[in-house]
């Protein structure tokens, strides 16, 4: 079997007790309430990978608040790239991509 190849531009960084909250925009444009704190699997420069137990669609646009314990929270915006085929404990992987800083 072919292994699967890594397009990340950017070293994952893998930051220990850190958790994501995050919010998505519904039908009408305005942000949800947002999640419960999940995990945080791991950041890069440009992007973020955290469990999830909502649904999401490629290309949705998603606030997220990264926590990590003794820090201030730092609040990003960015698309969903991908979502895992794989269900675990009622959760899913997500894999979203910053938005350019100003927009």
């Amino acid at each position: 079997m072919a292994e699967k190849s890594d397009k990340r531009a950017f070293e994952r960084i893998r930051i220990t007790a850190a958790s994501v909250i995050f919010r998505k925009k519904n039908k009408l444009g305005f942000f949800e309430r947002f999640s419960r704190p999940m995990e945080l699997f791991n950041i890069t420069k440009s992007g973020v990978c955290f469990a999830s137990d909502k649904r999401f669609d490629a290309g949705e646009y998603v606030c997220i608040d990264i926590i990590i314990p003794g820090e201030k929270e730092l609040r990003l915006y960015g698309s969903i790239k991908w979502i895992s085929e794989d269900m675990t404990n009622e959760a899913c992987l997500i894999g979203a991509q910053f938005s350019a800083f100003g927009k």
